[in-house]
């Protein structure tokens, strides 16, 4: 068997691509990019996020969130209030107008979700998430212990570590 056929990295990332090709073409209908409804999902999960932790929640780039969240607020999909106590934080609240979409955009996702889960039996779609979620605890710990775990990878050296 080849490389690609082994690694569980590069199925996951083709896999991934597919899921991202598939929920971008569902979405498009609606307006929304694929980064910009995963943002709406957490801001439903956990309101009220500033965009650092929008972005370390997500794996994304500081940069990356901060343009997702300039089209959604230009969007108004989002607004932008002032923390109490730190004048230069702000917590990232979905609109309204977000939550209808994200609404309609979840049923969306979920079709997409069906067809890749296509002939699976409910177990084994129970199964396989479980083995997702423990492969993403397995190097969600593999960064803390090289001590990268809060720091984006664009903050970190190439051992996976937190940069002075």
């Amino acid at each position: 068997m080849s490389f690609k056929e082994t690694s569980a990295g590069f199925q996951a990332n083709q896999l991934a691509r597919q899921f991202f090709r598939g929920l971008a073409e569902a979405l498009g209908p609606l307006g929304l990019q694929p980064a910009q409804f995963m943002t709406l999902v957490e801001l439903a999960e956990s309101p009220g996020l500033t965009q650092t932790a929008l972005a370390r929640t997500l794996c994304v780039e500081q940069a990356t969130m901060a343009g997702t969240l300039k089209r959604m607020e230009r969007d108004g999909l989002i607004t932008r209030e002032r923390m109490a106590g730190d004048a230069r934080a702000q917590r990232i609240v979905a609109t309204p107008r977000a939550a209808e979409l994200r609404d309609r955009a979840m049923g969306l996702a979920r079709q997409v979700n069906r067809q890749a889960l296509r002939g699976f039996s409910d177990a084994e779609v129970r199964e396989a998430l479980a083995y997702m979620r423990r492969m993403g605890e397995n190097l969600r710990a593999a960064q803390e212990e090289a001590g990268g775990a809060e720091a984006p990878a664009g903050q970190r050296d190439a051992r996976g570590r937190r940069r002075a």
